[in-house]
């Protein structure tokens, strides 16, 4: 399903997706760090690092504490200094984790999404199969399937809930549904 928004633009969008180097945007990012902390905890501890407040006493080339230190050279050295610890990690800011984990209070306090993300089943179950009508080989990537209840859960990120719709139809949700 990913692959087609892409190849409907034309085969070199498709190549580009399929062999080149996508940019991930902000979105997406965070989108992934709420799905990983909510469906594998295990490797969201491994894969991600909270950057702490680096700014704090950074001075100003003057002398004086610093209006905006993050243009400071003293703060570009810290978190220099810092992010060479973590190489292997994906680093997130305080203002991302706390965004990350008011998103899991949220699915946390709806009784629905709270059964669907903390009930039997298996998370993230990868399904490939051939296309009888055009033979091509096909997968899909289900974020939970409940055992008991026979439903596919799928966990989506928005900025406004209000425009979830759009959402739906911009990012292609129901043709994903389709290959669920």
């Amino acid at each position: 399903n990913s692959s087609l928004t892409p190849a409907l633009r034309s085969p070199l969008h498709y190549g580009h997706y399929k062999f080149g180097k996508r940019d991930d945007t902000p979105a997406l990012n965070f989108g992934r760090f709420v799905h990983e902390s909510r469906l594998e905890p295990a490797a969201a501890l491994g894969r991600y690092v909270v950057q702490p407040d680096l700014t704090k006493g950074c001075l100003s080339a003057d002398g004086k504490i610093a209006k905006n230190p993050k243009a400071t050279a003293e703060y570009k050295q810290r978190l220099k200094e810092w992010s060479a610890n973590y190489q292997d990690k994906e680093i997130v800011t305080q203002e991302q984790y706390e965004r990350m984990t008011g998103v899991l209070d949220a699915l946390w306090q709806e009784r629905k999404t709270r059964d669907w993300f903390s009930g039997e089943g298996p998370a993230e179950v990868s399904i490939v199969w051939d296309d009888l009508d055009t033979g091509l080989v096909c997968k899909a990537r289900i974020d939970k399937v409940m055992a008991c209840w026979k439903e596919l859960v799928d966990l989506k990120t928005t900025r406004d809930a209000s425009e979830f719709e759009k959402s739906m139809i911009r990012y292609h949700y129901p043709r994903q549904a389709a290959f669920y």
